[in-house]
């Protein structure tokens, strides 16, 4: 989903991004001992001016796909 309205968020030096869309992706994590989980977190936020990727793993928690 994209955003018609200007949606932002803060960051920790108080700076402001435009989120530009909403939506899930699918991730495949590799483990410490080289076990593979995928998760597939929903309402994750697009903001292309973010110079990293972030995950809060307190805002998402992942199931294995069967």
């Amino acid at each position: 989903m994209f955003f018609s309205a200007e949606e932002k968020v803060s960051l920790g030096d108080v700076s402001m991004l435009d989120v530009k869309g909403e939506g899930a992706i699918h991730m495949e994590m590799t483990l410490q001992d080289d076990t593979k989980k995928e998760c597939t977190p929903n309402s994750v936020l697009y903001i292309p001016n973010l110079a990293y990727n972030l995950v809060s793993v307190s805002s998402h928690r992942c199931r294995q796909n069967s």
